[in-house]
């Protein structure tokens, strides 16, 4: 996974072929200075995930330093092309504060 002004870039990187984009995520619109932090959650808690997390399912979380917004996603690769969906955004900053949490699509 890549990144360039605010977009998640998933390339299908295979030593038996040439490396392929296969997908490609705004995952923060607008975004200049492009994504600064893309951590995977090692034992994310049911009340961030709703549930139990397969092994096939990774939960990452990413910020652009450019905006307020930090973005939960999940990661599922059980199928050919992996499969990264956001469900979270949170709005903070240190000055004001959460302003709002969204669920963004239904776990």
């Amino acid at each position: 996974m890549g990144n360039q002004a605010g977009k998640f870039e998933m390339w299908n990187i295979d030593h038996h072929s040439e490396p392929a984009m296969v997908s490609e995520i705004d995952a923060h619109p607008g975004s200049e200075q492009g994504i600064s932090n893309i951590i995977k959650l090692k034992d994310p808690s049911p009340m961030i995930v709703g549930d139990a997390v397969s092994s096939d399912t990774e939960i990452l979380v990413s910020s652009a330093a450019d905006q307020p917004d930090i973005v939960i996603w999940r990661l599922m690769k059980g199928e050919e092309v992996p499969k990264l969906n956001s469900f979270i955004k949170i709005n903070t900053s240190f000055a004001d504060g959460i302003k709002f949490i969204l669920q963004t699509s239904p776990t």
